[in-house]
């Protein structure tokens, strides 16, 4: 995991410093913690168990769509995503009579990248009236293309997109984007290392909000290949640096695209699952249960709600981290001798000592001494090496 992180917080939510899409992805992340917590603390009676069985059953039938599947399952057990999320990856849609012949050919074709690429699916309605919210495109006389809301509005039935007919493929994609919740690539927090972005007192207001940094919720690097980023112009300049880069396209949807939708939409929130051993600032999950406090091992949010239920967890934030539960297939209490190269350092060997997993697995019964946090320790048990006695050496 990183190697860079804080004390003990307290958890407040959209902590996060960086945008991606505008809010967290995660329902009421304080409340998740917080019952997490209570878990820990009070074993779950039988009649809350069919009492929140009873309250998954309420809440399908409450989901107007019917008539198609999503192409993931369901996110892990006990893990509530946002409202502004499409339940189920489901995307109602109509489109509007004002639409050209080569408007709906874009638009199939953005459909299709999507459901190719992303677990999306989208569903073309003909009687609105039966659905909470869909999405209605229309064509717009303006020269322009945009979006009333980014993400679904529970507060709203129709959710309006307006494209300008002489744009280009990836407008469809960009503007589909909004309404799925991402916002504007070079409006992440850390868009000064690669962009500079300039006004003048001629520009306008809502020309500067295109560019404005929002105190969003950011995963993955900064992507210059975004659908979401705006090409280069006299308002924003790349670094010396990234001088050959290409800033913005409207071909495709880029690697990162693709990840972020699978993160929020697919069948894992786990951010190894999507993003694998990139190291990203994001907030983790110490979990004194499995591996003890101050090991080398941290679990995801969304890992931590869902494979840590019930467990002692610590909430930090680091700058460098990616998750350990998600790269070990979500299987805890594991020896740090097993899952790491350390080597033998802090000792020669004349007195072993074991790892906290291990303590508790293999020497639960033995007479134990805890020597506190070792920088680089090397397990002397190895969580397999012994199984009812001690054999380190």
């Amino acid at each position: 995991m990183g190697g860079s992180s804080s004390n003990k917080i307290v958890v407040r939510q959209e902590s996060w410093t960086k945008c991606f899409v505008q809010k967290d992805y995660l329902d009421n992340f304080d409340n998740q913690y917080s019952n997490q917590k209570k878990q820990q603390q009070k074993s779950k009676k039988p009649e809350d168990s069919k009492q929140s069985k009873s309250s998954q059953q309420a809440n399908q039938q409450q989901q107007p769509i019917k008539q198609i599947q999503p192409k993931q399952t369901n996110t892990k057990q006990n893990l509530k995503l946002a409202d502004w999320v499409w339940p189920g990856g489901i995307i109602p849609y109509l489109i509007d009579e004002s639409f050209t012949q080569q408007m709906r050919e874009y638009l199939s074709q953005a459909i299709q990248e999507f459901e190719e690429k992303t677990p999306l699916r989208f569903l073309q309605i003909s009687d609105y009236q039966e659905y909470d919210q869909y999405v209605k495109y229309y064509r717009n006389e303006e020269s322009s293309s945009y979006v009333k809301w980014i993400g679904r509005s529970t507060s709203h039935q129709e959710h309006a997109v307006f494209i300008n007919e002489t744009y280009p493929y990836g407008t469809y994609l960009h503007e589909t984007m909004h309404i799925l919740g991402f916002a504007h690539e070079q409006c992440r927090q850390d868009r000064d290392q690669y962009v500079s972005v300039q006004f003048s007192e001629k520009d306008s207001k809502k020309l500067k909000h295109q560019y404005e940094k929002i105190q969003g919720l950011m995963l993955g690097e900064y992507d210059p290949d975004s659908i979401m980023h705006y090409r280069l112009n006299k308002n924003m300049t790349s670094k010396d640096q990234y001088k050959n880069l290409q800033f913005g396209q409207r071909k495709f949807l880029s690697d990162g695209d693709i990840k972020g939708i699978q993160l929020i939409y697919g069948k894992s929130q786990c951010t190894f699952d999507i993003y694998g051993d990139k190291y990203m600032e994001q907030d983790f999950f110490e979990c004194i249960t499995c591996w003890g406090q101050g090991s080398v091992f941290g679990a995801c949010r969304a890992c931590g709600i869902t494979c840590h239920s019930g467990h002692e967890l610590i909430l930090k934030k680091a700058k460098s981290f990616y998750c350990d539960c998600g790269k070990y297939k979500h299987t805890t209490q594991l020896c740090t001798r097993k899952t790491t190269s350390f080597k033998r350092q802090t000792h020669d060997g004349a007195t072993p000592g074991v790892c906290y997993p291990c303590a508790m697995k293999c020497h639960k019964q033995h007479n134990l001494k805890l020597q506190g946090v070792a920088s680089g320790f090397y397990c002397d048990c190895g969580l397999n090496a012994c199984k009812t006695a001690c054999k380190a050496k």
